[in-house]
């Protein structure tokens, strides 16, 4: 090689690999606004999931809670039947039960 022509490519090389850098980034940042052009709208729909989802654990959870009301209401006449059954709340017994008392709705 002739020190001409060495000279002429160390002097347009670093132009080169400048515009060639250029290029890429430019090809590059297109590829990923490409990419991300719709990711606003996912974004909206994930949120809005991610809000129903939400609620309905919400909803779910409630749902178990009235559900163990419900079984604890239920049981509660078994519960007083044992209760009567081992002799508790006899007079003359101070062993620390609860007096309860049932109510019913009228119809």
């Amino acid at each position: 090689m002739t020190l001409l022509r060495s000279s002429v490519i160390a002097a347009i090389a670093p132009i080169e690999r400048f515009f060639h850098g250029i290029g890429y980034k430019v090809r590059y940042g297109w590829s990923n606004y490409v990419d991300l052009r719709g990711t606003k709208q996912e974004n909206h729909t994930l949120k809005d999931e991610v809000a129903r989802l939400r609620l309905e654990q919400a909803q779910l959870a409630e749902d178990a809670l009235q559900g163990h009301r419900l079984q604890t209401l239920l049981n509660f006449p078994a519960q007083l039947r044992q209760h009567h059954r081992r002799g508790a709340g006899h007079r003359g017994q101070r062993n620390g039960s609860v007096a309860c008392a049932v109510y019913r709705q009228g119809s």
